[in-house]
């Protein structure tokens, strides 16, 4: 009987998580500034205070960089150079997540990363 009460209550505790990650992604649509988006980005990947904060300091680098100048690897390069060993290689995926959330100021570097998005409907063909 043990057994049972145990697995039922790690199912409860599972779909409980399911549903506070259902509500902190729909969350996440609301939040218009970057902080708050980072804070919920946070939550949903397990990611500390330092982390959220170096990911900022990230951004705010490649916001004062010349974009005319700046090319895919040396923005690989220096996302991996500057984040802890759990994020490194995970560019690609934070801007995947920012062009289907379109986050205005991530569109660029994901264009500069994933590839230039064409029109809409034009992958399904």
């Amino acid at each position: 009987m043990r057994k049972k009460a145990l697995k039922r209550r790690i199912e409860d505790i599972k779909a409980r998580n399911a549903f506070l990650d259902e509500v902190l992604r729909s969350l996440m649509y609301t939040v218009n500034p970057p902080r708050g988006h980072y804070a919920i980005s946070a939550l949903l990947n397990h990611l500390t205070a330092k982390e959220v904060e170096m990911i900022d300091a990230f951004w705010k680098w490649a916001d004062m960089q010349d974009r005319s100048t700046l090319t895919k690897e040396a923005l690989i390069r220096a996302f991996d150079a500057r984040m802890p060993m759990k994020l490194r290689g995970q560019l690609s995926q934070m801007l995947e997540d920012h062009r289907k959330d379109q986050t205005p100021q991530f569109l660029h570097y994901a264009d500069l990363v994933l590839g230039k998005e064409g029109p809409p409907g034009a992958q399904e063909r």
